[in-house]
């Protein structure tokens, strides 16, 4: 089944307490689909990383601009399943005022179109800064161009250049502190502004 094109940056964040009840149901959601998942589990399946480049990328500072694609691909028999990549870049969004796919959704759209069967997944890579060459708001044809060439950088991915990641599973997390520099004076702030 294809999956419904994901919301980017204009769902309701969950710092605001009006929104807690949209957050408790999109928790359950995800946990009914993920019992979903493993009740229709069919056999072992291969995980796969690979990575590509989408260059149509801008920075707003003065950074390097991180262009890099990385995916990971689930097979099950030498056929893929499942495509999740993330990229480093804010969505271009046709609109601002509602949930819409943005360009990493047309990504996933034009995937799942090409790859028959296949759930593809997007999750926002590091962005910071970085924007499409069209920056966060552009027409509905300029946010499916964006999407098409970000699919198309994750479907370039030589098939020699993926590399079988399949083993258990673990994860761990670590906090790590960062001392914070103590802030400007209001003066220099307001120069910078």
């Amino acid at each position: 089944t294809s999956s419904p094109s994901p919301p980017t940056t204009t769902p309701p964040i969950q710092i605001v307490p009006g929104n807690f009840e949209y957050g408790r149901w999109l928790a359950g959601r995800i946990f009914d689909m993920i019992e979903e998942a493993m009740a229709a589990e069919a056999g072992p399946v291969q995980v796969w990383f690979g990575f590509g480049h989408e260059y149509s990328l801008r920075n707003l500072g003065n950074a390097p601009i991180d262009y890099e694609v990385q995916a990971l691909k689930v097979t099950r028999d030498g056929q893929p399943v499942a495509l999740f990549f993330n990229h480093p870049t804010h969505p271009l969004q046709a609109v601002m005022d509602r949930v819409e796919p943005g360009h990493p959704g047309h990504a996933v759209e034009e995937i799942e179109a090409r790859l028959p069967g296949v759930l593809a997944m997007f999750g926002a890579a590091c962005g910071g800064n970085q924007f499409t060459l069209a920056g966060m708001s552009g027409t509905p044809d300029s946010v499916r161009d964006y999407g098409r060439r970000l699919a198309n950088a994750v479907l370039d991915i030589p098939e020699g250049q993926w590399r079988e990641v399949t083993g258990p599973l673990s994860s761990t997390l670590e906090v790590i502190d960062l001392p914070l520099a103590p802030p400007i004076p209001e003066e220099d702030a307001r120069k910078l502004a």
